[in-house]
């Protein structure tokens, strides 16, 4: 039996807008990746659990395979040691929707 790891791959550039999160989301479906993905500003942080070669044709395709629209200045991975308090086990990939200002401020009278 293969050996599960959990990767955190940040990736930064044009990924905002562009249908990046939906073909993260693609890429994990193909290579069987559970784990999740979201909007972090700047930047678009994914967390992805399975056996490292799924792990890395896993980066390859977002590398090669990324929305016309977006472009990749950079991409840092991680190996994440403690998977449990980092993000919970998923059994797909996740698109975390962002919050929206609106949610964070108080009602007003």
């Amino acid at each position: 039996m293969k050996e599960t790891l959990t990767r955190r791959i940040r990736v930064y550039g044009i990924v905002q807008g562009v249908g990046f999160r939906p073909t993260v989301s693609r890429h994990a479906t193909t290579c069987n990746i559970h784990g999740s993905v979201s909007n972090k500003g700047p930047y678009v942080e994914i967390f992805a659990q399975a056996p490292e070669a799924q792990v890395d044709r896993f980066v390859t395709m977002i590398r090669e395979q990324s929305p016309k629209r977006a472009a990749i200045l950079k991409m840092n991975i991680e190996d994440v040691e403690n998977p449990a308090s980092e993000c919970r086990h998923h059994t797909e990939i996740t698109i975390v929707e962002p919050v929206h200002k609106e949610a964070l401020s108080p009602p007003s009278d």
